[in-house]
């Protein structure tokens, strides 16, 4: 439910370093947004290209811009939660754009669905070296969230419970910050972890996934960029990360039962990301992680011909 009250129904949190042309790109779609109820923090974590004097001097009534030394990305986000207002926290990455309608089409999801807590979206990427984004968007790619999501009353309104979201973010459907809409009350529980300086964003969702209740919007509202700057230059400690991030939320916070999904997936992902290291030639670390998938008893308890399918 949607309070009536003097604070902004959206806060939207830019954290940004380095970025400063992308920046106002970004800044920009949230300024051109058809829905107005919303307040803007620009969270510069440390940057020396130019951003602090461009910004200090920016005045505009919906932004307040803060500086911090260089301290990472989740401790930028937290930053900007501690200054907000809103009922809502969304989050933009500095290089990213927003449909004009986005944050309109994130109210009426509110209203029509105000249980849920985290709230998301379809997007498309944008590789910068092309003139284009991709034709395909994200849900095109992963169809497999209509498998675990239920629709409610309209194709773009689906809803997912807890343990239907949870098999979801293990699975590996992809939560980027920038297409999430989080409520103030589950912030108040959960925060950015600033231990964790790769893959924040599936350590976060994945938490929550286990706790609250997501609703998804299938309409294209983000467009997520591509560049040399956030490509992830070490894709073997990612992927140690991400795996190792499932198992210790597996070990920490799961029922038994939970615990049996996770081991499932946690083998199906070893096994994926062997072959991922495979095709990047680094054959000792793909076998090794093959091997182990294989050697897993939860991994042949996969329905795997519809995994591979659908994965």
């Amino acid at each position: 439910m949607i309070d009536s009250n003097t604070n902004p129904l959206f806060s939207v949190v830019i954290p940004t370093y380095n970025r400063l042309g992308l920046c106002i790109e970004s800044l920009t779609s949230v300024l051109e947004q058809s829905f107005s109820d919303y307040e803007i923090l620009i969270i510069d974590d440390g940057s020396t290209d130019g951003t602090r004097e461009y910004f200090s001097d920016y005045c505009h009534p919906k932004l307040t811009y803060v500086f911090q030394k260089n301290s990472g990305v989740s401790t930028a986000r937290n930053l900007g939660i501690s200054y907000s207002k809103g009922q809502y926290i969304c989050y933009l990455d500095s290089d990213d754009i927003w449909h004009k309608d986005k944050l309109r089409e994130v109210k009426n999801l509110i209203l029509t669905q105000p249980s849920a807590d985290i709230l998301f979206h379809d997007f498309r990427k944008h590789d910068l070296k092309l003139e284009a984004p991709y034709d395909k968007t994200n849900t095109d790619i992963f169809p497999y969230i209509f498998d675990y999501f239920e629709r409610q009353g309209d194709n773009d309104t689906w809803i997912g419970d807890k343990n239907a979201s949870f098999e979801l973010v293990m699975r590996g459907y992809p939560f980027y910050p920038s297409v999430v809409t989080i409520k103030r009350e589950v912030h108040n529980q959960y925060l950015w972890d600033p231990g964790v300086l790769k893959s924040e964003d599936f350590n976060l969702i994945l938490k929550l996934s286990l706790r609250y209740t997501f609703a998804y919007l299938d309409i294209d509202l983000t467009t997520i960029k591509i560049h040399d700057s956030n490509k992830s230059a070490d894709m073997l400690t990612k992927d140690k990360i991400i795996l190792n991030t499932m198992k210790t939320i597996a070990e920490l916070y799961c029922s038994d039962e939970k615990k049996e999904i996770s081991k499932r997936f946690l083998a199906v992902r070893k096994f994926y990301a062997g072959l991922s290291h495979i095709k990047r030639r680094n054959f000792l670390i793909g076998a090794k992680w093959i091997a182990s998938s294989l050697m897993s008893r939860h991994f042949y308890l996969v329905k795997f011909d519809n995994f591979l399918k659908k994965h």
